[in-house]
């Protein structure tokens, strides 16, 4: 998972920061069976996207108040509405690669945008890219900002494609899964900060550091796992274990679309 998650690091721009996830199957697909197909990858990517929201709605009973932080901070999901790379696989080594076709692509071998690697033996990544707010970075332009929401939404993203594409691919068995947050390189050793709004009734305002928050130096890659099969009880667990333990390093004590039944307790 090491090797995969840094030759994924490698074809991203450094100028711009990312959350990037890797998933693997605990017992790979045999290399020597025949290549998953183009169609196979776009309708997994396919499949993904939706399934990441239905994952995120689990639970929720009518007029459960989390469906608004769900339709606020999830929306669509990271998938949705990227047909320009889903309907033009590429492929790559032993993998068929999704990212934008841009002129930086040729000119560097690197990507700006969201980037998926589905590789033949059952392995996921995606790497989405951290937009940076240009009123914080008035403040602190070394800084990296992360936005809670984002990590939950790429959280979700990873599961839901992870275990669509071992069904696809016919892998069997537990799906290991890993989130790494990497900073901007523009600066070096700069800190990286979590960042979420402030909500007053149904308003929503741009997001800030919070008060309670703490600057990373240094980031731990978060770990989870699922049983495999898409049982989405068993992907949403997956997903938020994966998001607390990227928040909670920066001492955020709630995340924003998979909340618990009770937003009471979320907000203690």
């Amino acid at each position: 998972m090491s090797e995969i998650l840094t030759h994924a690091v490698a074809r991203l721009a450094g100028s711009q920061a990312w959350l990037v996830g890797v998933a693997i199957a605990r017992s790979a697909r045999a290399s020597l069976v025949e290549a998953p197909t183009r169609e196979q990858a776009t309708r997994a990517v396919q499949r993904a996207s939706g399934l990441d929201v239905r994952i995120a709605n689990r639970g929720l009973v009518p007029n459960d108040p989390r469906e608004f932080h769900v339709r606020t901070f999830l929306g669509r999901g990271v998938l949705h509405g990227q047909d320009q790379i889903v309907h033009n696989p590429r492929r790559g080594l032993r993998r068929w690669v999704m990212r934008d076709s841009r002129p930086e692509l040729r000119e560097t071998g690197q990507t700006r945008r969201l980037n998926l690697e589905l590789f033949h033996d059952g392995a996921v990544v995606i790497a989405v890219p951290l937009d940076q707010p240009p009123y914080l970075q008035e403040h602190d332009s070394a800084a990296t900002y992360v936005r809670v929401s984002l990590v939950e939404a790429t959280a979700l993203a990873l599961t839901a494609l992870a275990n669509v594409w071992a069904e696809e691919v016919g892998t069997a068995g537990a799906l290991a899964m890993r989130l790494h947050l990497e900073p901007h390189r523009t600066a070096p050793n700069s800190l990286m900060k979590a960042i979420t709004p402030e909500l007053i009734g149904y308003q929503t305002l741009p997001p800030n550091v919070p008060d309670e928050s703490v600057a990373v130096g240094q980031f731990f890659a978060a770990e989870s796992k699922t049983a495999g099969g898409v049982d989405l009880d068993d992907m949403r667990a997956a997903a938020t274990q994966l998001a607390e333990d990227v928040v909670h390093q920066f001492g955020v004590s709630s995340l924003e679309i998979l909340l618990p039944a009770s937003l009471e307790t979320a907000a203690d």
